[in-house]
């Protein structure tokens, strides 16, 4: 696992260093230093490096293996912010815009743009590589090819117009670069322009093949080649991802061709960021697309950079499938995204949030998602079946819905270009509205009909229900040493067999989980006498303050007491965009050091002495400018209290209640009497994480189902302390994420309305 560590304000070495030695307790010997939205620094300035040298300094103190670099701040990748084509504007991207000034009229226009540089031309490349690669070679290279493994370059895109004059209004406009036109005439024997407007009249794009095949060689060669190249006459690699890669439209748009410019990447990546566990949703393309380089490059495994949508309460079971779904298409290396050093950065990318980092209070439980990380990376090093072989065209296919009905039907496939040999018994492409057959011949007009073939393949295990019909809603990948990988992907328990060497062997599939087997090994079966915890008699203890976000309506928050409570304090940004707000038309002092919240935001935050508010209606109020940001809130309420979604406090009775607003740990704590003969305990966390303890002896921590600790010989009287971690999440609310005007916001949203907790105290 390699947390993408945004290196956000201007912060200290000593702030750093406590940063990484809490990664370091936690498992982390990785990490990438990012420069993102948040950071207070010029980028690549003396301030920027001394940070990363501080940073790598430290790393081999404290024992990290590998720090990366990501190539540039935010993205897409290639400008150096910007400054290549500061320095010279003739490095700036090329487009050729074919406008429509009049009906049936079209003119050509060579325009550059002025966001992104010209990522065909190799001078505007070397002066990339001269302002961030050489860079860093000056103060960090003899970190080079030891601790420093390698640069991450993240969406460069032959395609990225922003301020590209008549872009907007442009009936096509392509990337473009000097030779373009030659090349296709010596390509084709036809002119790019001329078949561009032969194109436009009869309602074809037959150019797009060999103008394609020209801009992905280009980019290749110009780009992932020399990256490529340069990292490893210095012992590191290449590694990144392109832009778009989840549809041939785009991705053939972004790259010219994503099969033949990843392979350039000596350490090929991709970018998942809505990571779902659902049939309909998975990235088929995307994830093939990496196996294809991965595989080019040896099958030493690829690189995923992952859930940085979110949303910021996924379950940690839900991550450990994610990787082993990577694993199945050979990615041995997860980047999780993000992790910032504080959450300044949600002021500019506000849309959505997922820290990795302690701003989760599961933070201790990285250890255990490292283990399953681990256990993925060498899954993916396996060899893969392949009965079926999927043709990459030069030209937009709907090759996502063969993919998805391939998984559908538990078949192992791989990609090829065209014209590129195989010796899969079965070859397939999207031809003419339907499939073509290219072995063992023929066509078919639609996935249903191509059944009766599929079925009669070799194939080394399938998945089947009970009554022995087909799965369905799940992803099977089988391996050329015999073993197999199962994900669900229908979101509910699954009692399934794995029919595989003349065995059927029964397994059980949580709803957000994986089954690996392997030749020779029995499923794990759960132990005969279980314990189930009482769902009741806990005294349930939080250890960080409740809290309360103020959710604004015109400026105005209101919030119900149903008794005098004392005990409770205001939490007020000030570290960045300072709030201003009144409680009860007064301003209440936030002078002291934030305790209440969690790390990441106590830093942005300021926070007022204890008050006693008495029972009644109080009104919080937004003054003047302040900005109420989704995932950086003006103002939190905090103190030991109940609340719930309506803005409803009470006081807190250790029952579990009224939890709404809080992230952190909560500790339940009961005696009971252990039936003699006990083999395990079961607790229903709620797919939190959770460590139980029995007499004060920690049983260790569990982050996926089954939540079951192994009995160590207790009976009897025993205290059983149970230790939920949630995540930060619930600090959010609910009412931030019901803007129309961002699916992001509202489709990643925290769901904040759930219950926190199974058990209660009556």
């Amino acid at each position: 696992m390699i947390p993408m560590w945004a290196i956000t304000g201007a912060p200290t070495r000593e702030f750093l260093y406590e940063r990484m030695q809490n990664f370091r307790s936690v498992g982390i010997t990785q990490l990438m230093i990012y420069a993102r939205s948040g950071m207070e620094l010029e980028y690549m300035s003396d301030a920027w490096l001394d940070r990363c040298e501080w940073i790598c300094e430290d790393a081999e103190a404290l024992g990290f293996t590998s720090i990366w670099l990501y190539d540039e701040k935010n993205w897409p990748s290639g400008t150096c912010n910007g400054e290549v084509m500061r320095l010279d504007p003739d490095h700036a991207i090329r487009a050729l815009c074919v406008t429509e000034p009049r009906p049936g009229e079209y003119e050509f226009h060579l325009r550059r743009g002025t966001e992104m540089a010209d990522l065909f031309d190799p001078e505007a490349v070397d002066s990339f590589i001269r302002l961030t690669h050489e860079r860093y070679e000056k103060r960090l290279g003899k970190y080079f090819g030891n601790l420093i493994k390698g640069f991450f370059t993240d969406e460069p895109d032959i395609a990225f117009f922003s301020g590209v004059k008549d872009a907007a209004g442009a009936v096509r406009i392509l990337p473009y670069y000097e030779g373009l036109e030659e090349e296709y005439l010596q390509l084709t024997g036809g002119k790019l322009r001329q078949d561009i407007l032969r194109g436009l009249k009869i309602g074809s794009s037959f150019w797009q093949i060999p103008f394609n095949k020209l801009v992905a060689k280009r980019f290749r060669t110009s780009y992932s080649d020399r990256l490529s190249r340069w990292c490893g006459e210095r012992g590191m690699v290449q590694t990144g991802h392109l832009m778009n890669e989840y549809t041939t439209s785009l991705a053939l748009k972004c790259s010219g061709h994503v099969l033949e410019v990843l392979s350039g990447f000596s350490f090929p990546g991709i970018d998942d960021i809505f990571t779902p566990l659902d049939t309909d949703k998975m990235e088929y393309l995307t994830y093939s697309s990496g196996m294809y380089a991965i595989e080019k490059r040896g099958n030493i495994g690829g690189l995923a950079e992952l859930f940085a949508l979110g949303p910021c309460d996924m379950t940690l079971e839900r991550m450990c499938t994610h990787f082993f779904f990577c694993a199945a298409f050979g990615i041995s290396r997860y980047v999780l995204a993000v992790a910032q050093t504080d959450a300044r950065g949600n002021v500019e990318k506000g849309r959505y949030f997922n820290p990795f980092s302690e701003t989760q209070p599961w933070f201790e439980s990285f250890r255990e998602l490292g283990e399953c990380a681990a256990l993925a990376a060498k899954w993916a090093l396996k060899e893969r079946d392949c009965e079926v072989a999927v043709r990459y065209p030069y030209e937009p296919q709907p090759l996502n819905d063969l993919l998805a009905n391939l998984a559908d039907a538990q078949l192992n496939w791989k990609l090829l270009l065209p014209g590129e040999e195989t010796d899969a018994p079965m070859v397939l492409a999207c031809a003419e509205g339907g499939i073509r057959i290219e072995r063992p011949g023929g066509f078919s007009a639609h996935f249903g009909a191509l059944k009766p073939i599929l079925n009669k393949l070799p194939r080394r295990a399938g998945v089947c229900e009970p009554d022995g019909t087909s799965a369905h809603g799940i992803f099977l990948r089988t391996f050329k040493d015999g073993s197999a990988l199962v994900i669900n992907l229908s979101g509910r328990d699954r009692d399934l067999l794995l029919k595989t060497e003349g065995k059927s062997v029964a397994f059980h599939l949580h709803p957000t989980g994986y089954f690996t087997w392997e030749p020779g090994a029995e499923p794990k079966k759960l132990p005969e006498r279980i314990f189930d915890l009482p769902a009741d008699g806990w005294d349930i203890m939080p250890d960080s303050p409740n809290t309360l976000r103020a959710e604004f309506e015109n400026g105005v928050c209101e919030f119900t007491l149903t008794e005098n409570l004392p005990g409770l304090h205001l939490v007020l940004r000030n570290g960045v965009e300072p709030a201003d707000v009144l409680l009860d038309g007064k301003k209440i002092e936030t002078d002291s050091p934030c305790r209440s919240l969690v790390q990441g935001f106590r830093e942005l935050y300021g926070e007022s002495a204890d008050f006693t508010l008495s029972k009644g209606k109080h009104v919080l109020t937004l003054c003047g400018k302040s900005t109420d940001y989704p995932y950086l809130p003006a103002v939190f309420l905090a103190g030991r209290f109940a609340a719930d979604s309506r803005k409803t406090l009470s006081a807190y009775h250790n029952d579990g209640k009224g939890l709404y607003g809080y992230a952190g740990k909560i500790r339940l704590i009961r005696e009971l009497d252990l039936p003699s003969g006990t083999d395990a305990i079961r607790a229903d966390t709620l797919n939190l994480a959770a460590e139980l303890s029995l007499d004060g002896t920690s049983l260790g921590r569990r982050i996926r189902n089954p939540f079951c600790w192994a009995n160590p010989g207790k009976s009897g009287p025993v205290r059983v302390e149970l230790t939920v971690f949630t995540s930060c999440g619930r600090l959010f609310g609910e009412k931030a994420f019901l803007d129309p005007r961002s699916n992001w916001l509202h489709e990643f949203r925290p769901d904040n309305g759930k219950e926190i907790l199974a058990y209660g105290k009556n």
